[in-house]
């Protein structure tokens, strides 16, 4: 509270304050939101475009073998790429490259029979999951620019205290 005699802060000042302690929050909390976002609710899935029907999927199953689907003389982490392409064709058309998704439901996921820890997602055209790269490039985006607008709010009210300061003093003593 302030005393009687000392003047209240303008509203622009008032202001800048509230915009530095919102800048400031958004600085310390948006960073993990999107870590403790994406440690809670994000799974890794390869995305499939279509998927194929329960008939078609049992003949491909049938005629999957895994030895027959990789390259033998391919690196490990080729062979193991190849066999996770192998597995998500079994199901669907077009897979993609592992990604973490965040939010999405466990009914959309196919649990492969092949190998368990393989998560398939149908992808439709026109939809779209939210990507743990994306709230991580969006958190830090969001970071940047409250780092920026703090530093702005600091500077906009050290000037204008300063200012305040300067005008306290040029007044004249019985004013």
């Amino acid at each position: 509270m302030t005393a009687p005699d000392t003047p209240k802060a303008p509203l622009v000042q008032r202001l800048v304050k509230l915009g530095l302690v919102l800048s400031l929050t958004a600085l310390v909390f948006v960073w993990p939101a999107a870590v403790l976002a994406d440690t809670l609710t994000s799974k890794e899935v390869v995305m499939i475009g279509s998927r194929f029907g329960a008939d078609e999927v049992e003949l491909n199953q049938l005629d999957f073998d895994p030895e027959f689907a990789v390259d033998a003389k391919a690196p490990k982490a080729k062979q193991e790429a190849q066999l996770r392409d192998e597995i998500a064709s079994i199901y669907g058309l077009n897979p993609t490259a592992p990604t973490k998704v965040l939010f999405v439901s466990s009914d959309d996921l196919i649990q492969t029979k092949e190998d368990p820890s393989l998560l398939l997602l149908v992808r439709a055209p026109g939809d779209y999951v939210l990507q743990s790269q994306t709230v991580y490039w969006f958190a830090k985006m969001v970071t940047y620019g409250a780092a920026g607008a703090a530093l702005l709010f600091f500077g906009l009210l050290s000037f204008l205290r300063r200012r305040r300061a300067v005008a306290v003093e040029a007044q004249p003593m019985g004013a």
